[in-house]
């Protein structure tokens, strides 16, 4: 009895495990993915690229001129703030600045009491020379009355005293009022030097002042501040250091939106003037924008200070205005229609299978209905690619399925 019911169960389970098996094969081959290869009427061949919201009108600021390579940034306008024409955008600290013209200005202080002191003693000095000059003067015309009695009168040897004692009268005058004319000029000299000393400190004290008023920075125009970078491609902020070359701030006008995008250096070179491109953001989800390529770069540059990616710039225009949707230095993506195919074979990127570097496709080999129980290799010949699908030359037809 135990016998025949145990042949029975082992009988029975046969066939449920080929039933399982069947079961197993039909959802495995359910589970993989096919698609029907059919002629497209319209086939359009794009580059993708990266790119940013940016403006056709745009103001840019750098760093002020200094004594120094490197200028530190004291206070900056937050990213993305309006901001009005002629508002504050950037301070640069100027405490070496401000040192240099307290010194000038000390400077000029000196100055101005030398010329105080130097006016004082200047009229001590005319007061006496002109007392000096007068008492001269008495005893050249003393001389002169004395030594104008006829020579009778007085003995000789007296009255030669007196004609001697009137010519050295006369010379002493003479050798008194030569000193004052050389001490006219050189108090003139005097003065004109310390005029020049005087002058050359103001005009380092206003060129100091000018520098300094350049440490606050205004902006030109109104827009939107978009903040700069640094060398290492950080976003400046307060305390950073700027040098000569570097963008601090951009003010952009919103209103007049453009894209300005990078493509590897390869691809560069089917890019054309005119071209249809199609701008999709996150902001946008599905939706796509449209515009036109309106200039491309000529000069091959590195993505990044420090990537070796070569890369090309060029710029989209929009077709409409953008700007509720679009926000100045928000990251896009950029696809731009290179040519365009009537008519041809297409197959999914995600359906090729290399082998030693040739291209080729899975397609059914035992199916049954809408089901596919095993599948061969097969190769094909590839032309020009889109974003997700590649040109089919040669190697299959259309209605042909393949597996994904």
């Amino acid at each position: 009895m135990k016998n025949s019911l145990f042949k029975m169960i082992k009988s029975a389970r046969k066939p449920a495990l080929l039933a399982m098996l069947v079961l197993l094969v039909v959802v495995c081959a359910q589970a993989t993915q096919w698609k029907d290869v059919q002629k497209e009427t319209k086939f359009t061949v794009s580059v993708s690229a990266t790119g940013v919201v940016d403006s056709k009108e745009f103001e840019s600021i750098g760093a002020p001129p200094t004594s120094r390579w490197r200028s530190r940034i004291e206070w900056i306008v937050p990213e993305g703030k309006r901001v009005s024409e002629d508002e504050v955008v950037v301070r640069i600290e100027g405490s070496r600045t401000d040192e240099r013209i307290r010194e000038l200005e000390g400077e000029l202080n000196v100055h101005a009491g030398d010329v105080g002191v130097d006016k004082e003693e200047k009229q001590q000095q005319i007061r006496q020379e002109a007392l000096n000059m007068s008492n001269l003067k008495a005893n050249v015309e003393k001389a002169a009355r004395m030594a104008e009695v006829p020579a009778g009168i007085i003995p000789g040897i007296e009255y030669r005293k007196l004609v001697e004692s009137r010519r050295l009268a006369e010379t002493l005058y003479d050798r008194a009022l030569y000193r004052k004319q050389l001490s006219d000029r050189d108090k003139v000299a005097k003065e004109e030097n310390k005029q020049r000393e005087i002058a050359r400190a103001q005009l380092r004290l206003a060129e100091a002042k000018r520098a300094l008023d350049t440490f606050t920075i205004r902006a030109g125009r109104p827009g939107i501040a978009v903040i700069g970078t640094g060398w290492g491609g950080e976003k400046l902020t307060a305390g950073s250091s700027a040098s000569g070359g570097i963008q601090m701030v951009k003010i952009v006008d919103d209103t007049q939106l453009l894209i300005r995008a990078t493509i590897p250096e390869n691809l560069a070179t089917v890019l054309k003037v005119g071209q249809k491109a199609v701008i999709v953001t996150e902001t946008t989800g599905t939706a796509e924008l449209l515009g036109e390529v309106h200039s491309v770069g000529n000069t091959v540059r590195r993505k990044s200070p420090k990537s070796l990616e070569r890369v090309r710039d060029f710029t989209v225009e929009l077709d409409e205005d953008y700007s509720e949707i679009l926000r100045i230095g928000g990251s896009v993506e950029v696809k731009v229609e290179v040519e365009t195919f009537n008519n041809v074979l297409t197959v999914p990127k995600d359906a090729l299978v290399y082998r030693q570097g040739k291209p080729g496709v899975f397609t059914p080999k035992l199916h049954f209905g809408g089901f596919v129980f095993t599948d061969q290799w097969q190769p094909v010949k590839l032309g020009k690619a889109s974003q997700d699908d590649f040109i089919v030359k040669e190697g299959l037809e259309a209605g042909q399925r393949v597996r994904l």
